[in-house]
């Protein structure tokens, strides 16, 4: 089974990230629906345009590796905040799903490997809270979004999670902060994702066209 999301920890740790209206409930496909052993299509994520500013966030930087296929891109405010999100190509065979399945997929993942990034860290306790799947007017595919509730020994942590898709390519995106600031970062995270995603709508237009060619 592909699972990209576990090379974006890996592209974060390289990094040294900081320990970062009721819609439907999120639904994580079955492990047997998900397609198995099929590479991913050759995908250009350079084509990928970064806005120099995602409202009050200004960009610093971005990793990219050789050898895997992904993009981190990191915004920083002027609290020293920080958003990073991730760029990476649709697994082989996830292009058939429809996009609520494809999008509650990869957010599954994900969320695993946050969760485990964070006991790693110290958390005693994580908790997935507010977890949710809604089209967005501008967007094709829906967006994924949901909270991390996060207790270490001297203080409680929130990372505000969103994914949603520009086929053929995922846009992750995550922020953490104080608990008790939780709703304003998951506003600020919802729009920097909508505002990155129109930004580069052409972009996975572009890049379909050349897959198909």
């Amino acid at each position: 089974m592909t699972i990209l999301p576990r090379l974006i920890t890996l592209a974060l740790l390289t990094l040294g990230l900081a320990a970062c209206t009721t819609i439907e409930t999120a639904p994580v496909p079955a492990l047997d629906e998900i397609p198995r052993q099929i590479p991913p299509a050759e995908t250009d994520l350079s084509a990928w345009q970064v806005p120099p500013t995602l409202g009050s966030f200004h960009f610093q930087g971005e990793v990219s590796l050789d050898d895997q296929p992904l993009r981190l891109l990191r915004y920083r405010n002027s609290d020293g905040t920080l958003l990073d999100l991730v760029l990476f190509p649709f697994p082989g065979g996830w292009d058939t799903m429809t996009p609520g399945r494809a999008v509650a997929g990869q957010y599954g993942q994900q969320r695993q490997d946050m969760i485990e990034r964070a006991l790693r860290h110290g958390a005693q306790e994580v908790l997935p809270l507010m977890e949710t799947l809604a089209g967005e007017a501008s967007l094709a595919y829906p967006m994924a979004r949901g909270r991390l509730l996060q207790h270490y020994s001297s203080r409680t942590l929130v990372t505000l999670m969103a994914l949603t898709a520009v086929p053929p390519v995922f846009i992750s995106a995550h922020i953490t902060g104080p608990a008790d600031q939780a709703d304003p970062l998951d506003e600020i995270l919802h729009q920097a994702v909508i505002d990155f995603a129109d930004a580069n709508a052409s972009a996975g237009e572009q890049v379909t066209q050349q897959q198909g060619q």
